[in-house]
């Protein structure tokens, strides 16, 4: 269907401004919603005015490096396809994450990146956008396994009910690994089997269909290794700045603690379907749960959940949505071959 000029323009020029918007004001729904927000509110102004000259601008120089490292594992993974220079990967990045979110486990961030790409391109980059995404969940889940096996000792000597749980956590987590490396890493046999139970295999969708899992093939063992090694520093660099937010904030958590705490909040919003925005609310109530076996019940964990969720995802959601009106080719596949 061919759009006329007006729709074009309110496409190009008004969609990103208009979501941006609405970013706002579903962020400050969701702020209003949390419990002793003002209480909150008042202890964050004083940490931030007492030592926020020191920590911010560290925090803000990680979520830089964060999101750059992500800008140049999409770029690699991307490669084969098209080549494209780190600025317009950290500009598709960050308009990803202003799509995604509005949607479960950030799945938008495909639609907001693959926009940046030539249209012929862009369904075949969804596939290598997701192996870019798996390798972070794999590190992830490797981390919260970690996690896992450093807090036994905590657990067991506080918790009846500890060691049966944690048994099956543990495998269950271990299960998870194991299956996720053996598809991260086979991702051209998931190919070929996967293309013989294609469906109707003349039809256009089909072919497509046959196309996305193709660009699959171009995602070798080196580029996969690089891929892995990206995501964890990506996880050591949130590592940084939950050790940081902590510091401001007062929160009593060093080392294993602080290790455990982070690896197994993360383990919980990775497996638990839920929304970019909402998130705030459970990354606050998973911080709080984990951080009390080792005593730290204070609200700065809550507060350092809220400033890490501005920092790392607001902000770079909102310049993502200004982005979005300098696109070309908004939505455009009709240059595809298929």
């Amino acid at each position: 269907m061919k759009l006329s000029r007006s729709s074009k323009i309110f496409i190009r020029y008004l969609t990103g401004p208009l979501l941006m918007v609405l970013l706002c004001w579903i962020i400050w729904l969701q702020l209003k919603k949390q419990v002793n927000f003002s209480l909150l509110a008042t202890e964050l102004s004083e940490a931030l005015r007492t030592k926020g000259l020191f920590f911010l601008p560290l925090l803000f120089l990680l979520m830089l490096l964060n999101w750059l490292t992500e800008s140049l594992k999409w770029k690699l993974a991307i490669a084969p396809l098209q080549s494209v220079s780190l600025f317009t990967s950290f500009k598709a990045v960050l308009s990803g994450v202003s799509f995604s979110v509005s949607l479960p486990n950030r799945v938008g961030e495909y639609l907001g990146r693959v926009l940046y790409l030539d249209p012929v391109h862009r369904v075949a980059a969804v596939s290598v956008t997701v192996v870019s995404s798996f390798s972070q969940l794999i590190v992830t889940v490797a981390m919260g396994l970690a996690g896992l096996i450093l807090a036994r000792p905590f657990l067991l000597s506080r918790f009846e009910w500890a060691a049966q749980s944690w048994s099956i956590a543990a495998l269950a987590t271990v299960v998870v690994l194991v299956l996720m490396l053996l598809l991260y890493f086979n991702s051209s046999h998931a190919n070929n089997w996967l293309q013989k139970k294609v469906i109707n295999p003349s039809s256009v969708w089909a072919d497509r269909f046959k196309k996305w899992l193709q660009a699959l093939d171009s995602c070798d063992a080196a580029i996969l290794r690089t891929l892995l090694s990206l995501s964890l520093l990506r996880y050591l660099i949130f590592l940084m700045q939950y050790y940081l937010v902590y510091q401001l904030f007062q929160v009593p958590l060093q080392g294993i603690p602080l290790f455990v705490t982070v690896s197994l909040t993360f383990l919980v919003l990775a497996l638990v379907p839920t929304f970019a925005i909402p998130e705030l609310g459970l990354r606050g109530a998973v911080g709080l749960w984990i951080a009390g076996w080792f005593g730290a019940t204070s609200s700065g964990i809550v507060l350092a959940a809220l400033l890490i969720w501005i920092i790392n995802l607001i902000l770079p959601a909102l310049t993502g949505a200004l982005l979005i009106s300098r696109i070309r080719n908004f939505f455009n596949l009709k240059d595809e071959v298929v």
